[in-house]
């Protein structure tokens, strides 16, 4: 019984972090144009 939710859980964790980045690269483009700027001035 054991072995089976280990089993069954992998994939849904696996899915489940796929499916919440792709919803945070659609959404949140935000943090991309930060990251692009420099933090300080030179």
């Amino acid at each position: 019984m054991l072995k089976f939710f280990g089993a069954l859980a992998l994939p849904v964790l696996i899915l489940g972090s796929a499916i919440a980045v792709a919803e945070w690269a659609e959404n949140e483009t935000s943090a991309i144009e930060l990251a692009r700027k420099p933090i300080a001035p030179r």
